[in-house]
C-alpha cells in the first residue's frame, strides 16, 4: 500500500481498461452501471438517500460491488455508509474483504463498526467478527463501565475466532463505536488501522484513534521483545524476509501471535459528541489516500451519506492514480443534529422511541425488527435485529420528560 495521501478534491473515475482517464464522474441514485462510452461530468454530485443500494459498476472486465445505506435514527442523528471492493492485478474475481455494521439499540444508543479483513480468508473473518460484535452490542451498551465491557468483548471475540482454523493466516482490523444520543457521548474501541475520526461542527478534527502499526514506537517495542524485527514499517518474523505483516494488533492472525501481535483494544470511553459533530469510521483504503483534515472539512455541508460516498469515491480515484492496485474502501459516518433540539423536538424523540419499543424495560423481548439495515462490504445486505421490549418503565420515562421541561 502507498502511504501518501491525496486531497479529497482530487476525484478521478475508473479507466475501464481502455486507457481512458476521465477527470471525475457523477454518482446518481440509485447507482447505475457505467458503460465504456460514458461521458464524464465536471464534478461528483452526492445524491444518495433512502434505501440500501447494492448495485454494480463496471471496472474493466471486472464487476465491482458497492454497498450503501442511509438511516435516520434517534433524535435527529443520521448514519451514512458506503463501501467499494478493490481491484487486484492477479485476482480478477476479487471480493471485498471489508464489512461494516450499523445498529440502533435501546435507550437511544447506536452501535457502529468497520472490519477490514486481510489474508487468504479475510472476507470470511471480517464478516465473522462483524457477526460476533453484532451479537454482543446490546450487552456492551448495557454496561456502566464501557472500558471493561469492550476489553471483555474483544477478548471473547478473539477467543471465538481462534476456534476457526482459517484465522491462522487471516484476520481483521476492528473499529467499533457506541454512541449515546441522549447524553451526546461516544465510546470508540479498536485494534488495527481502521481509523476513527471525530470532527466538530466546524470540521476540525478533535479526536482520532491511534493506528496499530509496527512502525509505532510503542507497538514496535512489544514486537521486538517477542523476537520480531521491523523493516520498512512491517513486522518480519524472526527476521525472515519472506514472512511479513503490516499490523501490530488485529483480531485473528494467530500465526503472528507469538511474535507480539494481539487483539487488545485501545479505548476512548468518553468522547463529547456535540451538536453538529460527526464520527467517521473507515478502513485504511480511505486513510491511505485521503487527508484526515479533508475528511473533516467535507462534513460541513454534506449529509453523512453524501460524505461517505464522496470520501470513498475520492479515495478510489487516488488509488487508481497512485498505485498498481486498489484497496477495499469503506466509510461509516454518524452525524448529530446541527443545533441543540428544542424541548418539543426532544419530547417527540422520546415518544418515538417509546412507540417503536427502543425506550422500554428490558424485561420482555419483542420479536426482532429490522430498524436499521446492516450490509457487509461484499454487498450481502442483512437486516440488523435491533429488537425491542415491552413493559415500559413509565416512571422512568416521565422522570426524563421532567428533565426536558
Amino acid at each position: 500500500m502507498r502511504s501518501q495521501s491525496m486531497p479529497l478534491s482530487v476525484d478521478r473515475s475508473p479507466s475501464f481498461g481502455l486507457g481512458q482517464s476521465p477527470s471525475s464522474y457523477v454518482i446518481q441514485t440509485p447507482l447505475r452501471s457505467l458503460s465504456q462510452d460514458w461521458t464524464p461530468k465536471a464534478e461528483i454530485r452526492n445524491e444518495f438517500a433512502g434505501s440500501p443500494i447494492n448495485d454494480i459498476e463496471l471496472f474493466g472486465q471486472r464487476q465491482i460491488s458497492t454497498t450503501s445505506t442511509t438511516s435516520v435514527v434517534n433524535l435527529g442523528y443520521r448514519i451514512g455508509s458506503f463501501s467499494m471492493a478493490g481491484a487486484k492485478p492477479h485476482h480478477p474475481n476479487w471480493q471485498n474483504q471489508d464489512s461494516y455494521l450499523e445498529m440502533n439499540l435501546a435507550d437511544g444508543r447506536l452501535f457502529l463498526g468497520v472490519f477490514d479483513g486481510h489474508g487468504p480468508d479475510g472476507t470470511h473473518i471480517s464478516n465473522r467478527v462483524k457477526s460476533l460484535f453484532s451479537a454482543k452490542a446490546s450487552e456492551i451498551a448495557s454496561q456502566t463501565d464501557l472500558t471493561e465491557a469492550f476489553v471483555r468483548a474483544f477478548a471473547e471475540v478473539q477467543n471465538e475466532i481462534q476456534r476457526d482454523s482459517l484465522s491462522e493466516n487471516s484476520g481483521a482490523t476492528t473499529t467499533v463505536a457506541l454512541i449515546n444520543t441522549l447524553e451526546h457521548r461516544a465510546c470508540v474501541a479498536h485494534v488495527g488501522d481502521s481509523t476513527a475520526l471525530l470532527v466538530d461542527a466546524g470540521g476540525r478534527v478533535v479526536f482520532q484513534s491511534r493506528d496499530h502499526k509496527p512502525s509505532d514506537v510503542d507497538e514496535a517495542a512489544r514486537l521486538l521483545s517477542n523476537g520480531s524485527t521491523v523493516i520498512n514499517g512491517r513486522l518480519h518474523m524472526n527476521g525472515r524476509q519472506d514472512c511479513h505483516f503490516g499490523l501490530a494488533r488485529s483480531i485473528g492472525d494467530f500465526a503472528y501471535a507469538s511474535h507480539g501481535v494481539n487483539a487488545e483494544p485501545d479505548i476512548a470511553d468518553d468522547l463529547h459528541f456535540e451538536p453538529g459533530s460527526a464520527l467517521i469510521l473507515a478502513s485504511d483504503g480511505v486513510w491511505d489516500m485521503v487527508h484526515k483534515e479533508e475528511v473533516g472539512s467535507s462534513m460541513l455541508e454534506r449529509s453523512p451519506q453524501a460524505a461517505a460516498t464522496s470520501i470513498v469515491t475520492a479515495a478510489r480515484g487516488n488509488w487508481q492514480t497512485m498505485a498498481n492496485h486498489i484497496d477495499d474502501i469503506t466509510a461509516v459516518i454518524v452525524k448529530s443534529p446541527a443545533e441543540a433540539e428544542s424541548h418539543s423536538e426532544k419530547t417527540s424523540g422520546y415518544l418515538r422511541m417509546m412507540l417503536d419499543g427502543s425506550y422500554a424495560s428490558r424485561s420482555t423481548q419483542l420479536p426482532e425488527s429490522p430498524l436499521v439495515s446492516e450490509s457487509s462490504g461484499s454487498g450481502n445486505a442483512t437486516p440488523v435485529s435491533c429488537g425491542g421490549t415491552v413493559g415500559l418503565e413509565w416512571t422512568d420515562f416521565v422522570a426524563r420528560l421532567r428533565l426536558i421541561f
